[in-house]
């Protein structure tokens, strides 16, 4: 009898003074990955990167504005500073209300565009332009491609910079 009871007070001394295994910890995993979401929201800014082609850049520390559009839900809008581009140069390079779609694997927001007409110089010159690969992840980062097509150019760029 002595022993069942001393048993019984064991069993009841674990329950009480053990923890409990629960689904507490999921929810403290659920609240940490809904923290980091990147919110669309955080990707409008300025961000200050390097346009390169080939490997070669084309423009150092350039600026792009990103503002969210009014336009549309879920679209940005791409600003690039003035940059020369074998002797041409190309001002007011705006992307007006590109969509974005949101990559929750990755967490991170997707944006291209294709067959943008863009006039340069005046009219002088005439390209077409595709966005592709852009990319807002953590931290503040911005990637994309962009391809200009004009006459005979056939040019792929790429930018990388941070907000």
């Amino acid at each position: 009898m002595k022993s069942k009871l001393l048993m019984l007070l064991l069993a009841g001394f674990s329950m009480v003074m053990l923890p409990a295994c629960g689904d507490d910890d999921d929810d403290a995993q659920n609240n940490e990955q809904k923290s980091e979401t990147l919110e669309f929201s955080a990707v409008a800014g300025t961000y200050h990167g390097t346009l390169t082609t080939s490997g070669t850049p084309v423009a150092d520390n350039l600026g792009v504005v990103v503002s969210a559009s009014s336009e549309a839900e879920n679209a940005i809008d791409l600003t690039l500073e003035p940059i020369t581009i074998m002797n041409i140069e190309v001002k007011d390079l705006d992307f007006k209300a590109l969509p974005c779609t949101y990559d929750a694997a990755a967490n991170t927001w997707s944006f291209s565009a294709d067959n943008l007409h863009v006039v340069l110089q005046g009219g002088a010159v005439e390209a077409d332009v595709n966005v592709k690969q852009g990319t807002f992840s953590k931290g503040g980062k911005l990637d994309f491609t962009i391809n200009v097509k004009s006459g005979m150019l056939d040019l792929d760029m790429n930018y990388a910079g941070t907000k």
